[in-house]
């Protein structure tokens, strides 16, 4: 027989397990926080509830639902929670109508969604007072939140089904193509970079992040000052919070252990520390800008932690890339990652995980079970060791060391006693170091000494490329160094300077804006070890862009800097809505302490009326929010006198400046609307501007004419110029000219680097090439990197001497015959390799000489006949010998068998 509803007997069962629940609630209502028991209490009360309206009644409920939240929403927008008087005191619909402007009988229609179940209260006929569930929705970060969930994530959720018979039912969420980007027409685009084009959802999606972060256990569930008490020392690498934002969860944590030593390291994107990184400072925390997808800078530290990321990216690539790069990082006995998400149970989720798990899957995340963690560790080069969690807490901590075998945890690697499978498996160019995939330079014009002191400097990127970043090459196209897990997130104008008389290397790292060809990040030197020399902060708050670094007399340094500002831009045509400009300021600073020597605004010397990329001309100049303003004067050159005045290089003004390096001011431009010199040639669009000579009335200098742009051409093909200023007659000459061979078109980016004897090196910028010219300006060396971009591009001598240790793989076939890789990234001075048995005996080890080979190249090959099938007392390592016969380095033991 069908049961007919309500059902009295069903209904006193429900209620009976609501009374139970609320038994257990109070027994442990002591603790902290009752996650458990409260929600067992509220998914029997929802069933009693259910039980009395009946199956079919509760179908007809979700309109309700979707009436009660479409209604909330409605009143948000319209102001009408703030026009009823908190504290319960009661309102007409007219008085909140006079408030908001909004038709009473509209307010009527609404509030009737939003009386019965709440959250407000119906007190008479059209009358209304606050509850304080109502007043929950007044406060700003819960505002967001809620608006968060209906104006981005309900129409993804609701569409869900529409996606997946697109995808055939298949579990194809990823991060470009997801449930949000179907709902929101943004395939391509993962939903913060789509959000981020938007100010105000932007904003409302971190303060809704703000929010639910804060309802968060944040410390507790792992004993840090227990577990690492007696591993840490004053210099140790303590904690790494990777993705750590605002670097809240690490003070706290700092707070918690203070007995606990060493170095805390908060690392995100540029652009987040660069906005909250000062203020760690006083708390003992060092900040550094990282890209979670670059290697990891840091090594060997003890805890690397990641919380509440991971469940924004799914499985693959990213998350296992993100744990990859933590994995190669890690000390064997010494390191872990630390892990805190909520952690989903394997039966009997409830709505809150269901919630959960469900909006990350409409934008291509995923919460995970236990299980889940253990497999995505798996893959990822590690094995979880605990879950460490408490009662009634939804999320934990998931503990993870590196496997037990794996090319991760050191780079001396045995590849494999197994006959058939080959090296080549490992899936890089080096077998020592399969982790690296350098770009290749291909060689059109080779070198007359290839085989110098002088290494090419370049730092290709772009999205065919694997690996981008820093790299020296020797001109033959031999790797010396790659700058993978030194330098983080896009790296530019990479090479050689002289800091406080030592050579040393610079590079810009942090992000790149590629529609205006700017970016906020950081100016990084490294010595000839390669380790950290300093981090350059500019004055004034402001963050350096990707362009210039160029160091003054071995102290100071010159930045150019890109802030998005706001202007009236309706006298350059725009409209009200255009009022973003992407103001272009420059600075010199000394590079130790930071103290502003100069500062140049554009603005207050330029009028951007005269500038060739005019407002509009594309969607990202349209000036309508900080992610698209006017780039009206792309600064991307300065260079400094002997009496202290400035050579400036404005890119969209097709002029290149003097500025008084006293007051400011133009003393002369050359090039643009408004030339202080007759000229007998053309250019645009230039880069590198450099101060060449300088006598009474001569001045010579030299720059990269790109001459042109995407848009416009001035000249066939890009060339690097000399050319003398006489202000005796205001006229400009071209005195050299190094043309682009193969009529190479740099529509961006480059430069001209002079050399000894009258050379110029040139950098092509955006065609990825670069060429050597003799005094004559013949070719003597040409090279390019297939498909990449390269901002700029030096040849200069180099010495170096890594802290890093060599790196030993070895292969064993099934002949007994091992073949040893030795390589040693940076290093320049190592002429041979020597490789080494060591054998265990009850007496001691004993050490025997195997042979050498010359070192040619980036890797070494070694092949040696044992004679007899391996085993784990016979352990091998190799040396690097120097020109004069000392040895300067060994690789840690290799045990095989």
């Amino acid at each position: 027989m069908a049961r007919t509803y309500p059902n009295d007997d069903l209904i006193q069962v429900d209620l009976d397990q609501v009374i139970a629940a609320v038994a257990r609630y109070k027994e442990r209502s002591s603790e902290a926080d009752n996650f458990d028991a409260k929600y067992d209490l509220m998914a029997k009360t929802a069933r009693l509830y259910q039980t009395i309206r009946g199956p079919a009644d509760m179908v007809f409920a979700n309109f309700e639902n979707a009436a009660n939240i479409g209604a909330i929403r409605a009143l948000l927008e319209a102001g009408v929670f703030h026009a009823i008087p908190t504290g319960g005191k009661s309102v007409s619909a007219k008085e909140i109508s006079e408030k908001t402007m909004v038709d009473k009988d509209v307010i009527v229609r609404l509030m009737r969604a939003v009386t019965p179940l709440g959250p407000f209260r119906e007190t008479g006929e059209e009358q209304y007072a606050h509850t304080p569930f109502s007043e929950m929705y007044m406060a700003p970060q819960m505002k967001a939140v809620f608006k968060l969930m209906v104006d981005e994530y309900f129409n993804p959720m609701l569409r869900n089904h529409e996606f997946l018979r697109q995808q055939n039912w298949k579990n194809n969420f990823r991060l470009r193509s997801n449930p949000y980007t179907f709902a929101h027409n943004c395939e391509g685009e993962t939903m913060f970079e789509h959000i981020a084009k938007f100010p105000d959802r932007f904003t409302c999606f971190n303060e809704a992040m703000v929010a639910q972060d804060s309802g968060l256990i944040a410390i507790g569930l792992y004993p840090f000052a227990e577990q690492l008490g007696d591993l840490a020392n004053d210099d140790t690498a303590t904690i790494v919070d990777v993705g750590g934002g605002r670097g809240h969860i690490l003070r706290q944590i700092k707070q918690s252990a203070p007995e606990l030593k060493g170095r805390f390291i908060l690392q995100d994107q540029a652009s987040v520390i660069a906005d909250n990184g000062m203020e760690k400072q006083p708390h003992g925390i060092e900040t550094m800008a990282h890209d979670f997808f670059h290697p990891q800078p840091v090594k060997g530290a003890l805890v690397y932690y990641i919380r509440r990321c991971l469940h924004d990216w799914p499985d693959e690539p990213e998350s296992r890339q993100i744990l990859e790069s933590l994995a190669a990082a890690m000390d064997r006995e010494r390191s872990r990652v630390l892990i805190t998400e909520y952690i989903l149970p394997d039966v009997g989720s409830n709505m809150f995980h269901a919630w959960m798990d469900h909006t990350m899957m409409a934008f291509g995340g995923r919460e995970r079970t236990e299980k889940d963690w253990e497999r995505l560790l798996d893959r990822s080069g590690l094995k979880l060791v605990k879950v460490w969690r408490a009662p009634g807490i939804p999320v934990g901590v998931v503990e993870a060391h590196l496997k037990t075998m794996g090319y991760f945890s050191q780079f001396s690697l045995l590849l494999a006693a197994t006959v058939g499978h080959p090296f080549s498996e490992a899936g890089g160019r080096y077998l020592s170091r399969p982790d690296f995939t350098p770009p290749t330079l291909n060689i059109t014009v080779p070198a007359p000494n290839a085989n110098g002191s002088e290494y090419v400097f370049v730092a290709p990127y772009s999205d065919s490329i694997q690996q981008g970043g820093a790299y020296i090459y020797r001109k033959d196209g031999d790797l010396v160094w790659s700058g993978i897990g030194y330098y983080a997130g896009f790296v530019g104008n990479f090479h050689p300077t002289i800091y406080q008389g030592k050579t040393v290397l610079q590079a810009y790292q942090g992000t790149i804006d590629l529609t205006h060809g700017e970016g906020v990040g950081q100016h990084v030197l490294l010595d000839q070890n390669y380790k950290h020399v300093v981090t350059a902060k500019t004055g004034n708050h402001h963050i350096p862009s990707i362009h210039e670094f160029t160091v003054v007399n071995g102290e100071s340094a010159l930045v150019e800097i890109y802030v998005p500002t706001v202007a009236n831009l309706t006298e350059y045509g725009g409209n009200s809505s255009q009022q973003w400009l992407g103001n272009g300021l420059f600075q010199e600073f000394d590079i130790r302490t930071g103290e502003l020597v100069f500062e140049w605004n554009s603005l207050d010397h330029l009028d951007p009326a005269n500038s060739w990329n005019l407002l509009g001309s594309s969607p990202g100049n349209s000036g309508l929010s900080t992610a698209q303003t006017w780039d009206y004067v792309h600064l991307n050159s300065i260079d400094k006198d002997d009496e202290g005045n400035y050579l400036i290089s404005s890119r969209h003004f097709s002029t290149i400046y003097k500025i008084n390096g006293t007051d400011g001011s133009i003393i002369w431009r050359l090039g643009g609307n408004h030339s202080t010199f007759t000229q007998d040639f053309t250019f645009g669009f230039q880069h590198d501007a450099r101060w060449r000579s300088q006598s009474d009335n001569i001045e010579v200098i030299s720059f990269f004419d790109n001459s042109g742009n995407d848009k416009t051409t001035i000249n066939d093909v890009s060339r690097a110029l000399i050319v003398q200023l006489n202000h005796t007659d205001s006229t400009a000459s071209v005195v050299r000219k190094a043309t682009a061979p193969y009529d190479l078109q740099a529509r961006s980016q480059g430069n001209a680097q002079f050399l000894p004897n009258d050379r110029l090196f040139v950098g092509w910028g955006s065609a990825g090439a670069f060429t050597e010219f003799n005094a004559d300006n013949e070719v003597l060396y040409h090279a390019f990197i297939q498909d990449a971009v390269s901002y700029r591009a030096f040849l200069a001598n180099w010495t170096g001497t890594p802290t890093e240790a060599p790196v030993l793989a070895a292969y064993v076939d099934s002949a007994n015959t091992t073949t040893f890789y030795v390589s040693w990234n940076g290093d320049t001075e190592t002429r041979v390799w020597r490789f080494y048995e060591i054998h265990a005996g009850a007496l001691g080890d004993r050490t025997q000489y195997l042979g050498e080979r010359n070192r040619k190249s980036f890797e070494t090959r070694f092949a040696w006949d044992s004679g007899y099938r391996l085993n784990s007392s016979v352990r091998f390592y190799a040396e690097a010998v120097g020109s004069k016969g000392e040895v300067l380095a060994r690789t840690p033991p290799l045990s095989c068998g």
